[in-house]
């Protein structure tokens, strides 16, 4: 009995002793456990890796210098940087790291122009291509090279275009060869081939296609390109695989030495003159404006010969309307007026005391019969009612005329000039009478920037291009046509959009009137240093809607001083629009488009006026 108790007691303690230990460590994990956050390693250590190849490590370089000079003081934030402008970078557009595109570096001083050559290198962020620490979406400059990425995006080069692989001008939306090695990539023939849908080595080309080498068709068995996301052909497939990790590019894919992102500036010839400035883009020895493909130095036919072609013409708004009232007491508004040849009067009778009236020149040179008067309220004044007389002048002369009626007998005089238009383009019509020579004037007393309209009618339809909707009639307006003469150049670099033989820019202008020009543009064929002018030797928007000229949002009156600079910019005393027209009804509430009294920043509709909102059932549309 006494044996068998100490051997439960025993058991007992060693019961105990194990739940006190269990215990116990419960307890130390449960307060080691708020710990372990502070000893956990958040490093990666994996080595990169590549489900292609593997990856060879990179190594670190410095990529700023910290020059001799002047050192950090309290209002400085750095040390002076230094950086070796000498560098072919500088000054070769066409510079790049022949290792670039393997994701090595060749020439580690180039590492030292950051950013100027950082951005060429794999970028370590697929969302920051200039790896400044701003994403991309956010980035006004993604490749950090001074320029606004939408300038770049839309910088006029030809062949250029990121989505034109091998730079031949076509988009290789509709390149069937987008990469110019010969090898077609379509269109696929779906009959052909054990599985074209999911196996490229199945997929053939239509055999009825001609092949643009060869003039012939393919015929049956024409296996498409087996390389189609390597476009350059350099070995390197452009999206990943290029030993740089997951999410990297091959920045270059097409191989021009430009980065794929943008492109600015460009040199189409590589001689030295950007193509902005390079009257003959492809050294071919016919100047862009009549080469009928400037990009092409194997076409040297003149554009002019192209179906839509219209030369250039001066334009008159047409013979102009005036007008003379009759009121009571004989008086005439205005008594004495001058015009110009081609132009007619229209007398209206408003005499208040009902008499008729007649008008008669002396030497017969024209005479009325009686005018009625006009009924109260009248607005409208055509030349065939009962109560106006209207007479064409078609010669100068200093005529003296009189205006009879019952009660009294007065004299007017009209001076007859010589119209300084002697074409017959006139565009009036169109515009409701509009004389945009005049309202120039009016707009700029001082100064004006045109004082005559020329263009041409690329479509034959008797409007000028600077008005024309549809500059070559083919269905799609010009404000969404990407080719506004159908002449199988872009207008984003077209040199002449419309094709009637004005630039669509002066490549030289003079800013600041020293006789020196604004830009250094070397000579050259075809241009000599001479300064060029708006609305004479190149395109300008002589109606002011923003289309077929590139300065009128920053220079309304084309002085060539930007607004924000000029003392003389014209305009309206109190402008709804920068582009609008001059102030004449005291009604007009200024800051207020649609003159409803809400002003333009607190109106929904800033352009209907809210008596027509009021009238909608669905105001959303």
């Amino acid at each position: 009995m006494v044996t068998m108790i100490g051997k439960l007691q025993k058991n007992i303690g060693v019961e105990g002793t194990r739940k006190s230990i269990i215990a116990g460590l419960m307890v130390f994990i449960m307060l080691f456990s708020t710990q372990m956050y502070s000893f956990q390693d958040f490093e990666p250590y994996d080595e990169e890796k590549s489900e292609w190849a593997p990856v060879v490590q990179r190594t670190a370089f410095q990529q700023l210098d910290t020059a001799n000079g002047p050192m950090a003081e309290s209002n400085e934030v750095q040390p002076g940087a230094e950086n070796p402008f000498a560098h072919p970078a500088f000054n070769d557009p066409m510079y790049h790291d022949p290792l670039s595109v393997y994701g090595k570096v060749s020439d580690p001083s180039a590492l030292a122009l950051d950013p100027s050559y950082g951005f060429l290198l794999e970028e370590t962020d697929t969302e920051d291509h200039d790896n400044d620490g701003i994403s991309d979406l956010n980035d006004l400059d993604d490749d950090n090279d001074g320029i606004n990425d939408l300038i770049e995006r839309f910088d006029g080069c030809y062949g250029t275009d990121p989505f034109d692989h091998d730079n031949d001008g076509i988009q290789d939306e509709f390149d069937w060869d987008d990469d110019n090695d010969g090898l077609l990539e379509g269109p696929i023939d779906w009959s052909q081939g054990a599985d074209p849908q999911n196996n490229t080595e199945d997929r053939y080309v239509i055999p009825t296609t001609v092949h643009p080498w060869t003039q012939t068709q393919v015929g049956t068995g024409y296996r498409i390109d087996q390389n189609l996301m390597d476009h350059d052909n350099d070995g390197v497939t452009d999206d990943d695989v290029d030993g740089s990790g997951a999410g990297s590019f091959d920045e270059d894919d097409d191989n021009d030495g430009r980065i794929d992102q943008f492109t600015w500036p460009c040199d189409f010839d590589s001689d030295g003159l950007q193509d902005y400035f390079d009257l003959d883009d492809d050294n071919d020895g016919v100047a862009d404006l009549w080469d009928a493909h400037p990009w092409n130095s194997e076409i040297t036919s003149n554009i002019t010969e192209n179906n839509l072609w219209n030369d250039w013409v001066e334009w008159d708004s047409g013979p102009t309307l005036h007008f003379v009232v009759m009121t009571n007491a004989g008086i005439l508004v205005p008594e004495n007026i001058t015009i110009e040849t081609g132009d007619t009067i229209i007398w209206v009778n408003q005499d208040p005391a009902g008499e008729d009236h007649s008008v008669q020149a002396q030497g017969a040179a024209f005479s009325s019969l009686p005018i009625s008067p006009a009924p109260v309220g009248t607005s409208q004044f055509p030349c065939d009612a009962a109560y106006t007389f209207c007479h064409q002048f078609n010669s100068t002369a200093e005529i003296s005329y009189q205006n009879l009626a019952l009660s009294q007998t007065t004299t007017g005089n009209i001076s007859v000039l010589q119209s300084a238009y002697t074409g017959s383009d006139y565009y009036g019509d169109f515009v409701g009478g509009v004389d945009f020579v005049e309202r120039e004037k009016a707009w700029h007393p001082l100064e004006q920037a045109f004082s005559s309209i020329i263009d041409g009618d690329l479509d034959g339809d008797g409007i000028p291009n600077f008005l024309d909707p549809d500059n070559d009639n083919d269905g799609s307006p010009d404000s969404s046509d990407t080719d506004d003469d159908n002449d199988g150049l872009a207008d984003m670099y077209d040199v002449d959009d419309d094709n009637d033989g004005l630039l669509d820019t002066c490549i030289q202008t003079d800013t600041n009137a020293d006789t020196i020009g604004d830009y250094p543009i070397k000579s050259q064929n075809f241009y000599t240093g001479e300064i060029l002018t708006p609305g004479i030797d190149c395109e300008i928007d002589y109606d002011r809607d923003l289309d077929d000229d590139r300065y009128r949002v920053i220079d309304q009156d084309y002085d060539l001083v930007w607004d924000w600079l000029d003392t003389d910019a014209g305009g309206v005393p109190v402008p709804d629009n920068t582009v609008g027209g001059t102030l004449t009804d005291a009604s007009d509430l200024p800051w207020d488009l649609d003159n409803d009294g809400i002003i333009n920043e607190e109106d929904i509709f800033p352009t209907v006026p809210q008596s027509t909102v009021d009238t909608w059932d669905c105001p959303s549309l």
